[in-house]
């Protein structure tokens, strides 16, 4: 599942996986949480996304990506171009540096959002 927009100002849109519905959220939403695994491997972190409101499925998104990842060949065409998938990481990433932000203007809130 991936991300098909993040707006400047933060609007997330992203289709349910499991019943098909266009979903849209704001990244302070709060059913927006960061997921750190136990051994602390910032390269592991996802965010789950609020649920379907017509399902109740969740989503869970890769954040962090390797140059090697995004290097890799379903990333970047042989004549250098990003692929789509290339963009998606990017989305993401955008999106793991916004809650990154609004967790260190916020701590507190911020706290309360991390999911274990």
């Amino acid at each position: 599942m991936a991300l098909h927009t993040l707006t400047e100002d933060g609007l997330m849109g992203w289709r349910c996986g499991d019943c098909g519905t266009e979903n849209s959220a704001h990244y302070t939403h709060p059913g927006v949480h960061v997921y750190q695994p136990p051994d602390a491997l910032k390269s592991r972190r996802t965010v789950r996304l609020p649920a379907c409101p017509t399902c109740g499925a969740t989503v869970h998104l890769k954040v962090d990506f390797s140059e090697k990842e995004l290097a890799a060949p379903n990333m970047v065409y042989p004549d250098g171009t990003p692929t789509a998938s290339y963009h998606v990481a990017q989305r993401h990433m955008q999106l793991a540096s916004l809650l990154e932000a609004a967790a260190q203007a916020s701590p507190a809130t911020a706290q309360e959002k991390v999911a274990s």
